[in-house]
């Protein structure tokens, strides 16, 4: 079990997930706008292919946006560093795995666009 975290703590934990969010935004750019001239957006059976895959791996957020292109993060005010590390490493993976063609359209038809 997590203790919970002083607001300094809760701060670096932030700083520590933007980081790694960062990373992850430039490792995945060629994968988030295919055609690099248009920048089309990521269709939204791909984000919620995310989404699932995330679910499975044992993480929970949500897609937002006008076009649901948007991954939205909504963790606890008392997240550790920890916690951080994991669900960095949970995104990495569930993106990782609908790139390499892990999750079907038929897994996520049932609860697209909700």
């Amino acid at each position: 079990m997590s203790a919970a975290v002083t607001p300094a703590a809760g701060e670096c934990c932030l700083l520590v997930l933007q980081r790694r969010l960062r990373c992850l935004r430039r490792c995945r750019r060629s994968q988030q706008h295919p055609d690099r001239k248009t920048r089309e957006p990521v269709a939204a059976t791909t984000t919620a292919k995310i989404i699932y895959r995330g679910y499975e791996l044992g993480a929970a957020f949500t897609y937002v946006g006008l076009k649901a292109n948007v991954l939205e993060f909504m963790p606890p005010l008392t997240l550790t560093e920890d916690e951080v590390t994991e669900g960095a490493a949970i995104v990495d993976q569930a993106i990782a795995d609908v790139s390499a063609g892990k999750v079907s359209d038929a897994d996520v038809a049932s609860f697209m666009m909700w």
